[in-house]
């Protein structure tokens, strides 16, 4: 159906008029501007600050909307009853957004009522917090004075008791000195001549003894009772001190309970608050089943626009890096074209002054198409190249975003190894692309491929090592190393693509090779990688298999020099012939060396090994690749002269080849459980409650509660999930049907240079014909046989000329060249989007639900109010709410 300009139409229900047709900077596309009836719109006429149509604006709203033609209807005149439904549902549509404001208004209200109640209980629970801490250190204190107070008990006891026995051993005396005192009166009564002078001196010496004794007892006594009064008065104090302490506790007892008085009239303003949560939820309920509809079309319409986008943004950039490498195509076909033209019209003009040139001229003019024959095929090869490489890349960048995962928790850690694997994949295809045809080839590859290995060793460590804290602090200093490798890579290919190195080495690329021997050392200095004290998992492993390949490595490019040298050595020499033969006796005992070196190596898969005997120096070996570079500099020259000091200066590199690799190395492998990074997976963390004494029931309980907590998540996140796949299926199979045909033009381009290299080999044929005209000499009879031939051969370039002439008209079609694509710059990893953000915060609010304790025997224990099972759900359900919050606003700055 076609729609004009004025054209009344329907718009989801809503009656409007077209006022713009035609194509929008917006989005791609015929798009409809249309002014609406309603204030339903979405825009004034403009969009991204361009114009498009004129229409009426107020503040209820816009008018202006542009759609698809899919989604217009035409109004007819004999629709009256269809106007009158649609106008009466855009009437129930105004009332129920009337209630819709009125609900979210009592809503609005109903959340400032909660939260100045949860204002208050936070001020309470403070409270409460300080009067614990009060308590604590109270209860402390009395247990400390309790301590106290039974040390003081046991020591009155101690000194109660000694009381006792002091007073019992005076008794004693006393009655002891009572005896002696009726004795001496008794004597005293009786007649003196009953006893004899020495009888009394000794009775009243006894007595005096008796005296100093008892004397000495009643002060001990005396100093005793002092002691134990003051011990007495001591404890007196203490005791009244017990008493203050016990005051103190009654009223930290009284202020605890009232503090559970208070405690118990908060759980009514919990109550309160659930119900007020309660109309809450159910008022919420009532807006989203009103705006579902709503939201599902702006969600739909916004990640539509977004991805529109997207698109359009990497559409653009495709076709600038299209546009510009088909300009550079163009420019090289012109360049081709014309030197396919100066070619023909030098040879028309060879064969036409053929007589009047000399053969020095036409030797001169052979060289130059010769030269521009070998320009063709440089460049055909560095085109290969080129596109070789670019499909190496995408391969490597196809490897990195499969691993999103773990570049979501170690992204600068993903982004050195995929820099590393990527220069690892530049140098295979260079390898692969360079002919071992000559010394300096055969140099370039042995050179390349020991660089390759060690990236490969370390991309291994790197993948198993990304939580030691050695590799977080090295990371940024192993980045800025491997980019200037890369840098040198760079250089190592613009060289290539330009040179096949079968003559020599260029200066360029053998600073560059100078260059990657410095990196590689420092990386190993950096990473401290040794075989004596391993600090990273794999170290020891992935350094000997480094060691064994280089050792190969560099025994084959010996052998390579010394073959080169043996076939050009005169045998009528006895010095050279002796040193040629020491030679070949140094590579064998090498060789040897190296197999038993690669057999100790070959370690099974998530195995390491330890030195149980010979350790090799792994810095000095890494250093030692600049032999290579002396054995080169040695052998570079073509006019080589083979002398006995030529051959001493390579004998010497042997034999430090030998000494460095010649330990008697024995290893012992064990077995390694530690994943790559590829294989990490994040686990989120619980917070882990106290379990009590009964243990496992309490344990199901809190694992029934994550799993009930999971499930309800993954149900929210399916539902704001579902909305997309549509959308994402639609376009993955954009992208399919885009692969498809990208497909079919690398195909055809495949076709191209399969043409453009018959159409070479047909130049070189007739470059050859040409040779062979050139060199080879007629005779003719006379002139007018002279003439006849000259004449024929005019007629057959003539043909040819208008066979080439048919052939390029038949080309003459637009040629997709996109296999030339180089890699493009572009930044897949852009800043996340509000949408992403907002799909973290669900995914937190899922990942953070808090298990907490569950009182299954239904005692009356107290405890803190945060671990609670119903602070701990009025707390989630307030972070909902956040969300819910969140994504209204972002729904309407969308709008």
């Amino acid at each position: 159906m076609s729609f004009k300009i004025g054209q009344s139409v329907i718009v989801k229900n809503d009656i409007g008029s077209i006022k713009y047709i035609g194509l929008t900077k917006f989005a791609p596309g015929v798009w409809y501007g249309i002014e609406l009836l309603q204030p339903k719109g979405k825009n004034n006429g403009s969009v991204q600050g361009v114009k498009y149509f004129d229409c009426k604006e107020d503040d209820n709203g816009f008018y202006g909307i542009f759609v698809k033609e899919s989604m217009l209807n035409a109004l007819e005149d004999n629709k009256n009853n269809d106007l009158e439904d649609v106008a009466q549902y855009n009437k129930t549509i105004e009332n129920l957004k009337l209630k819709l404001k009125a609900l979210t208004d009592e809503s609005i209200r109903h959340r400032e009522k909660v939260a100045a109640i949860q204002l208050e209980l936070q001020t309470k629970i403070e409270i409460m917090k300080s009067m614990e801490s009060k308590l604590e250190m109270q209860t402390v204190e009395n247990e400390y004075l309790k301590s106290i107070k039974l040390d003081l008990e046991e020591k009155l006891h101690k000194l109660s008791f000694e009381h006792q026995e002091l007073k019992n051993e005076f008794e004693l005396i006393q009655e002891e000195l009572e005896i002696n005192r009726e004795i001496e009166r008794e004597m005293e009564s009786l007649d003196s001549d009953h006893y004899s002078p020495g009888d009394v001196r000794m009775i009243f010496e006894k007595n005096r003894r008796l005296e100093d004794t008892l004397a000495l007892l009643t002060r001990n006594s005396k100093e005793t009772e002092n002691k134990l009064k003051q011990e007495l008065e001591h404890l007196q104090c203490e005791q009244l001190n017990m008493n203050e302490l016990q005051k103190k506790l009654d009223q930290a007892e009284s202020v605890v309970r009232m503090l559970q008085e208070r405690i118990e009239t908060t759980e009514d303003m919990d109550k309160m608050m659930e119900r007020l949560t309660v109309e809450n939820e159910d008022l919420t309920n009532k807006i989203h089943t009103l705006m579902m509809t709503i939201d599902e079309l702006n969600e739909i319409h916004e990640l539509d626009k977004k991805l529109e986008e997207d698109q359009k943004q990497v559409e653009f950039d495709l076709r600038q890096e299209i546009d510009n490498l088909q300009q550079i195509i163009h420019q090289d076909k012109l360049k081709i074209r014309e030197l396919e033209r100066n070619k023909l019209a030098q040879l028309s003009q060879a064969n036409e002054s053929l007589d009047s040139l000399s053969r020095s001229d036409q030797e001169s003019e052979l060289q130059v198409l010769r030269q521009t024959i070998a320009d063709l095929r440089l460049r055909s090869r560095s085109d290969s190249v080129q596109l070789k490489l670019v499909k190496s890349r995408y391969e490597i960048l196809q490897q990195r975003i499969a691993y999103s995962q773990a570049s979501m928790v170690f992204p600068e850690l993903i982004d050195l190894i995929f820099m590393i694997k990527l220069a690892c994949s530049d140098i295979v295809v260079v390898m692969e692309s360079i002919s071992s045809k000559s010394l300096h080839q055969i140099f370039a590859i042995t050179f390349l491929s020991l660089i390759a290995n060690f990236l490969k060793s370390l991309t291994k460590l790197l993948e198993f090592n990304y939580s030691t804290d050695s590799t977080t602090k090295l990371l940024p200093e192993m980045t800025s190393k491997v980019k200037e490798c890369n840098l040198c890579l760079d250089d190592v290919i613009d060289v290539f693509l330009s040179d096949d190195l079968r003559i020599n080495i260029p200066n360029k690329l053998y600073q560059s090779v100078q260059k990657l021997q410095d990196i590689i050392l420092d990386v190993a200095v950096t990473l401290n990688l040794s075989f004596s004290s391993p600090k990273l998992v794999y170290e020891c492993k992935e350094c000997l298999k480094f060691v064994a390949y280089c050792s190969e490595l560099e025994t084959s490019f010996f052998f390579d020099v010394w073959k080169h040298l043996r076939f050009h050595t005169s045998n009528a020499d006895p010095a050279l012939t002796a040193l040629i033969k020491v030679g070949d006796d140094n590579l064998a005992r090498i060789k040897g060396i190296v197999e038993a070196l690669k057999e100790t190596s070959d370690v099974e898969e998530k195995h390491d090994v330890t030195f149980s005997s010979g350790i090799l120096d792994f810095e000095a070996i890494v250093s030692q690749i600049g032999i290579l570079l002396k054995l080169y500099d040695i052998v570079k020259s073509d006019g080589l002269e083979i002398n006995v000091d030529l051959l001493n200066k390579i004998i010497e590199l042997m034999q430090t080849v030998e000494s460095q690799y010649k330990v008697d190395i024995k290893v012992h492998s064990f077995q390694v459980t530690v994943a790559s990074i590829y294989e990490y997976k994040f686990e989120s963390t619980y917070q882990q409650s106290s379990t009590s004494d009964s243990g496992l029931h309490n344990k199901l309980a809190l694992r029934e509660r994550e799993v009930t907590d999971l499930k309800l998540n993954i149900a929210l996140l399916e539902q704001n999930m579902s909305s997309l796949a549509s959308q994402n299926t639609q376009y993955i199979t954009e992208l399919t049907q885009e692969l498809q045909s990208l497909k079919q033009e690398e195909e055809g381009s495949l076709k191209t240079i399969s043409q453009l290299e018959q159409d070479k080999k047909d130049l070189v044929s007739e470059l050859n014909a040409v040779n062979r005209n050139i060199m080879s000499t007629t005779q003719f009879a006379n002139l007018k046989s002279q003439l006849d031939y000259n004449n024929s051969l005019t007629t057959m370039e003539k043909i040819v000329h208008l066979k080439r002439l048919t052939r390029t008209i038949d080309m003459e079609i637009v040629d997709e060249f996109a296999w030339l694509q180089t890699q493009s710059k572009r930044q897949f990893w852009t800043e996340a989007s509000s949408v992403h953000n907002l799909s973290k915060s669900l995914q937190a609010l899922a990942l953070n639900a808090k298990p907490v304790s569950i009182n299954n025997d239904n005692s009356n224990k107290w405890t803190k109010k945060k671990d609670s099972s119903k602070f701990a759900a009025l707390v989630l359900e307030e972070n909902y709410n956040k969300y819910k919050t969140t994504r209204t606003n972002l729904l309407c700055l969308e709008k």
